[in-house]
């Protein structure tokens, strides 16, 4: 998958991405959905850590609570489906291999396997002061090396210790220390990860 991710990085031809897919990811879904989110032709991007923050922000905070009807929504397992819509609302381009709605598309496993991951950690204590905004961030909570959920850091917080995070399923926009957001806690099972963004 690194060939890929680099493949996609690189602006290789759909038709080039393609030959190397394993046939299980060349098996998309082709969607017509229009939304006003997107940028221009000009503003995309190849590279989940060149989004344009403010945009891919700007996005998640309206949409967090309140879906977009122009998507899909997946109820109980939106997670990685809104993280998509964020990176697309930030510029990252469609490819065969990521678009509305493949396997990365949704799926927080895959989503972290064509962007990369890195940063791994078991405690959000710590894990918490490497993060910035514009940047995803994804959890294998049972520690089976499978990842299982994807979020987004949307921006700072009052400290290095907490940040704003956007997600969907739970669906909210919160300060990473809230109640709601079940992340002030370190847990032993989970294992954490960055996907991709250097953020800003």
């Amino acid at each position: 998958m690194k060939k890929l991710r680099n493949m996609l990085c690189s602006g290789i031809s759909s038709a080039m991405l393609l030959s190397a897919l394993p046939v299980h990811a060349a098996n998309m879904v082709t969607t017509t959905d229009g939304h006003d989110e997107r940028g221009t032709v000009e503003e995309t991007v190849r590279c989940i850590w060149d989004i344009n923050v403010t945009k891919a922000t700007n996005y998640a905070k309206k949409y967090a609570n309140n879906p977009i009807s122009s998507y899909k929504y997946y109820s109980g397992a939106d997670c990685t489906n809104f993280a998509s819509q964020i990176a697309c609302a930030g510029g990252l381009r469609y490819a065969p291999v990521w678009q509305p709605y493949t396997k990365p598309w949704i799926n927080a496993n895959f989503f972290g396997i064509v962007w990369d991951k890195k940063g791994k950690s078991t405690k959000w204590s710590t894990f918490v002061k490497q993060l910035k905004p514009g940047m995803f961030i994804a959890a294998d909570l049972g520690g089976d090396g499978a990842l299982d959920h994807v979020a987004y850091v949307a921006a700072n917080g009052s400290s290095s210790s907490n940040k704003y995070i956007a997600q969907h399923t739970a669906n909210y926009y919160l300060r990473s220390d809230s109640n709601k957001s079940n992340r002030k806690n370190d847990t032993a099972s989970s294992v954490l990860w960055i996907i991709g963004n250097n953020g800003s």
